[in-house]
């Protein structure tokens, strides 16, 4: 395999210029030789950058700026594009490059820079990627800085023709086929097809892969598990081809999955190394339902898990049998490398908040005796002997009898017994807590302390537990500002739930949000606007909460929603 592996990344080095490290990573990952841009926004903003490189040098001599138009390499992905541009040219390039770009909407005018392993410039517009090597983070800065007022870029003749933008990515995308030439013009035509075709053809077109669904989760209890299976079988209705995987961790004396009301599998998962060499063997078809279904297991989720995943699902008994592979990657299995590998994650917001914070807040605001009472219970909740002095002593004026659970189990003390028992409890507190108290409240102290025995009798007989004395609860309403800053907590708090500890995800994927709420019930535009700006995109689709024991009328309503979501789904998938 790593003869073949070394081939394949020096035919890709012929058509990128890639070194060859580069490429051979590139192609054991089983992308193809040269992948196209999966969507319409990266192939729009790869013409873009042509046409600005044209802009730039017009007719020249590739050889003079060290490859054409100074690129001395690229690295095509699927979702974005690396370009490594020559030393010498890179500001100029960069300055040309950010005047062909779309201003941003979000208020600069450029896109900002992100810092990572590689520098990565992110259109807002339209969803492409443009991604540099660290070392041109310097040049980026000052084209930034040096780029004139924006104008109308004149594009060339091929940006408005039939599929003119997709065959200005594919020239981006193999560039070092032309990289001999004593002559490069691409202000009127772009090369024909045969020419872009390059040395080998046969070789460029990998066979299509089945397209990648995980359903994710930092934490248990959302619904991963029911969400991948009936996300499968709802695919399946709608005519595609689909696989469902199920991931987990082995742990000692583990047993099958079970219970789950929505899926069947084997007696025990495959371990993945194993189902790497023959995954048909491992395939099953769930009874009265239409999707494939397989499980496996590995030793803990990691990087190398993920590699060994991405192998498992470029396999070609998967790639020729399914249209599209969705993963049960819940907490107790492969979360981190079902993530990393996928065309789409979804994660289950189980609980998602609706609804907008009120325009009222209750506030309560205390007196000064109050302020002091409130610290003096908090403070007694967490005390024991000793605590606050630091030395670990008994009560020193108490003794077995008076203790109700140190005379036995026929002891059965008295009301009364036990008043006197908790007012000499106080007693201690209050004599080790009053150095501390008396330094922090000064001349407060000895009055609000006088009354803090009377406040807790008031405490225990209102009705709301709260003594009118200390304080009072006051309605004010909320500004803007702090609406939309309460939204932004709640969603914050909420989906941190779901994605703390899920790894990052690079180029143009992010975590799909799904709403997982009583009848699924729609988050409100504040809510939405909420999760636009802390960066979380959220399913159009919600579902509804299924309990442990559904009735028929609720699988009903979910099995609706999550044929909705379905369909929302391939539409977010990459071409």
């Amino acid at each position: 395999m790593s003869t073949n592996t070394s081939r394949r990344a020096r035919l890709r080095s012929a058509y990128t210029g890639e070194p060859h490290q580069t490429a051979f990573h590139q192609v054991r990952s089983h992308r193809g030789l040269v992948p196209q841009a999966a969507s319409d926004a990266q192939r729009a903003l790869e013409a873009r950058t042509l046409s600005a490189l044209v802009a730039e040098f017009g007719a020249h001599h590739p050889g003079a700026l060290g490859g054409p138009f100074a690129l001395s390499w690229v690295g095509p992905r699927e979702d974005s594009l690396l370009l490594s541009i020559a030393e010498p040219h890179r500001e100029r390039v960069l300055r040309r490059l950010l005047s062909h770009l779309p201003t941003n909407p979000a208020g600069g005018q450029y896109p900002e820079p992100q810092g990572g392993r590689s520098t990565v410039l992110e259109l807002t517009v339209g969803g492409g990627a443009l991604l540099f090597p660290a070392d041109h983070r310097e040049a980026l800065a000052a084209a930034k800085a040096a780029v004139p007022a924006p104008s109308a870029p004149a594009y060339p003749a091929w940006m408005n023709r039939p599929d003119g933008q997709g065959a200005a990515s594919t020239v981006l995308r193999r560039i070092r086929l032309f990289a001999e030439s004593g002559l490069l013009d691409f202000s009127e035509h772009l090369p024909a097809p045969g020419i872009l075709d390059g040395p080998h053809p046969e070789q460029l077109h990998a066979a299509a892969r089945p397209r990648i669904i995980s359903v994710c989760n930092a934490s248990g209890g959302h619904g991963c598990t029911s969400l991948a299976a009936g996300l499968a079988e709802a695919l399946s209705q709608q005519g595609h081809r689909v696989l469902l995987l199920r991931t987990a961790v082995a742990r000692t004396g583990q047993r099958s999955w079970d219970g789950d009301h929505q899926s069947h599998g084997p007696d025990a998962p495959s371990p993945l190394g194993v189902m790497i060499e023959d995954p048909a063997a491992h395939l099953h078809q769930p009874p009265g339902s239409s999707h494939t279904f397989a499980s496996v297991s590995v030793d803990r989720d990691g990087e190398e898990q993920a590699r060994q995943l991405a192998l498992l699902l470029r396999h070609p008994d998967l790639d020729a049998r399914f249209s599209h592979v969705v993963i049960d990657a819940s907490p107790t299995g492969l979360p981190a490398a079902a993530a990393s590998g996928a065309d789409l994650v979804l994660v289950p917001w189980r609980n998602a908040p609706t609804k907008a914070p009120g325009s009222t807040v209750t506030e309560r605001q205390l007196t000064e005796r109050g302020e002091i009472w409130t610290w003096l219970s908090d403070t007694y909740q967490r005390w024991s002997p000793g605590s606050l002095s630091g030395k670990d002593e008994e009560p020193s004026d108490l003794d077995e009898d008076d203790n109700p659970f140190g005379a036995g189990d026929t002891y059965s003390p008295s009301d009364q017994h036990l008043d006197d028992l908790e007012a000499r409890i106080q007693k201690q507190f209050l004599d080790e807590v009053e150095p501390f108290a008396a330094d922090r409240w000064g001349a407060r102290w000895a009055d609000a302390l006088a009354g803090w025995a009377a406040h807790l009798q008031r405490v225990e007989s209102s009705p709301r537990g709260w003594d009118t004395e200390a304080g009072a609860d006051v309605t004010r309403e909320l500004s803007a500002e702090e609406q939309t800053a309460a939204a932004e907590a709640r969603v914050a708090q909420s989906a941190g739930w779901c994605l703390d500890g899920l790894p990052p995800l690079r180029g143009r994927h992010r975590y799909v949000l799904v709403p997982t709420t009583d009848r699924a019930a729609q988050p409100s535009p504040e809510i939405r606007a909420a999760c636009d700006t802390l960066g979380h995109a959220v399913a159009s689709t919600a579902l509804p909460l299924m309990s442990n024991y559904p009735t028929s009328g609720s699988q009903e309503r979910y099995q609706r929603a999550v044929a909705g979501l379905a369909e929302e789904a391939v539409a977010l998938l990459p071409r």
